[in-house]
């Protein structure tokens, strides 16, 4: 199905015969997979508890499909719905500056840069609270930006040559080591880390 628009894709994310498409424009696209058909098309600053964010830019994205769960951030805040029948804002955690979400289990981690971009914190949060369970900070080394990627219970990041885990929902480093090499971009699996 071709969609015409002029705002950039920003992520997508798929959970049974429902695609979610959103645009760094905060417009969230559903579409059926099946039909190629759009099914619904809405303006996250346009829903109830959400008008604060009219003109802003999406600067990330995520899905808990378990709990029928969307995590929108812009530079200001992260807002999470309930996409089950109808986007409902569930609630809004006041973290700015966040390029990075995900979940583990029933905690969202939030990825936010300091304003210098010098430092990222890796926040977590229990789906029902805004107050943090833990957090730690990390030196973007040598220019580069932290990736983290989720694990069992943990939280995998990388900068540069530097690659460490992270405990959640305590937040406390595990490891972190200096791989000898620059890491462009890295996977986790049960067992191993593959870096390039």
């Amino acid at each position: 199905m071709p969609i015409e628009r002029e705002q950039s894709v920003l992520a997508l994310d798929a959970v049974g015969d429902r695609l979610f498409v959103l645009y760094d424009d905060l417009t969230l696209h559903e579409i059926n997979i099946k039909t190629k058909e759009l099914v619904n098309e809405v303006n996250i600053a346009d829903l109830e508890d959400a008008q604060h964010l009219a003109g802003k830019k999406a600067t990330s994205f995520a899905m808990f499909k378990d709990l029928n769960m969307i995590a929108v951030s812009t530079a200001e805040c992260v807002l999470l719905f309930d996409y089950e029948s109808d986007l409902t804002v569930v609630t809004t955690l006041d973290v700015p500056n966040v390029v990075q979400i995900d979940f583990i289990e029933l905690y969202i981690i939030l990825l936010h840069e300091s304003d210098d971009g010098s430092q990222a914190t890796m926040s977590c949060y229990q789906m029902d609270s805004t107050d943090p369970e833990g957090s730690i900070t990390i030196n973007q080394f040598m220019g580069q930006k932290i990736m983290m990627r989720k694990g069992e219970q943990s939280i995998y990041f990388s900068t540069g040559m530097q690659l460490g885990k992270i405990a959640v929902p305590e937040m406390e480093l595990e490891f972190q080591e200096d791989t000898g090499h620059m890491i462009f971009d890295f996977a986790v699996s049960a067992t191993s880390i593959f870096t390039t």
